[in-house]
């Protein structure tokens, strides 16, 4: 990922400042309007940390759309309770729409992680949404960035999509159907769980780090969120997910770790299967473990080992067939 497109200075006027940042690029692969997401692995590079404007811990909030127009980036900026939301002037609809997929996200999340006093987690953090006009290295129809300065202290974090209404551009007309707003929300609701679920873990005091994870527990525990916190409750793509793996079992592998063909996808059914085998409590476990790797703290949440992780795996799936 280049830093070239700063968004305004967001990065570049950071690098007078220095400092790392967490980049997720999360890359969808969509096959039509059926939005069959593929993805590549997660990007972790060293660059300048992110600036963000301040924002105070997430509730519902009403857009105000008449705040002033921050010259520094050409865009309308809007200020909530919530975040900060910078749009293209003219496209109030976009903005809109993404708010409510913000909130209703925020509200999923939090009754996901009810137990960990979900709102003390966002306490006091910086949080940053884009909605690019255009596609680019930050956004485009198949992928979406999520950075983090993943810091316990002073958190900021910057999620960026490409706005609504500039899906179907390259084909001279612009979709508004219901598969693209499921996608849509599907992408914040990935981008919003990785906030929590940093937030989460850079609370314990002690254990392994979350950008240690291995990519299909990273990558996928988000995806599952997304999946099934769809916006309609017949969203299948979960399902379909399950149904590539069961085609083609080697997209999971087990060989003294977990290795998967793809880290989104295939991740995410495999932490549906920890889910259901194993309970969401002892899933969030993991994340709060004290142990010095991922790997032991999969292993000692979950009181198992790799061989029974396999057995219990293969009993799942093919149960699943039936």
């Amino acid at each position: 990922m280049k830093s070239r497109f700063t968004l305004g200075g967001t990065l570049a006027a950071a690098a007078a400042i220095g400092g790392s940042v967490l980049i997720a690029a999360d890359d969808f692969r969509s096959g039509g309007h059926e939005q069959t997401v593929e993805a590549n692995a997660m990007v972790r590079p060293v660059l300048p940390e992110a600036v963000s404007s301040a924002v105070s811990p997430l509730v519902d909030a009403v857009m105000s759309w008449s705040g002033p127009k921050d010259e520094a980036l050409g865009w309308q900026t809007a200020q909530t309770a919530t975040y900060t939301l910078h749009y293209d002037g003219g496209r109030e609809s976009d903005a809109e729409m993404i708010a409510r997929y913000l909130n209703t996200a925020k509200d999923r999340m939090s009754e996901e992680f009810r137990a960990h006093r979900p709102h003390d987690l966002l306490d006091g953090i910086k949080l940053e949404v884009f909605l690019h006009p255009r596609e680019g290295e930050m956004a485009s129809e198949s992928h979406a960035t999520m950075t983090s300065n993943l810091q316990r202290q002073d958190y900021e974090a910057a999620i960026h999509l490409l706005t609504p209404s500039a899906y179907g551009s390259r084909n001279g007309a612009v979709s508004r159907r219901d598969a693209d707003k499921d996608y849509l929300f599907r992408q914040v609701v990935h981008e919003v769980s990785a906030v929590y679920v940093q937030r989460l873990i850079l609370a314990k005091p002690e254990g392994w780090h979350y950008d240690a994870a291995a990519p299909w527990f990273l990558q996928g525990y988000d995806e599952y969120l997304a999946g099934i916190h769809g916006r309609r409750s017949e969203d299948a793509t979960l399902a379909s997910y399950r149904d590539r793996v069961r085609n083609d079992p080697g997209r999971v592998q087990f060989d003294g770790g977990i290795e998967v063909g793809n880290p989104y996808s295939d991740g995410a059914v495999v932490v549906a299967f920890l889910h259901d085998m194993y309970g969401r409590e002892a899933v969030q476990d993991i994340w709060l473990s004290p142990e010095p790797t991922f790997e032991r703290a999969l292993l000692t949440s979950l009181d198992t080992d790799y061989p029974e992780l396999e057995r219990r795996w293969h009993l799942w799936l093919g149960a699943r067939e039936g």
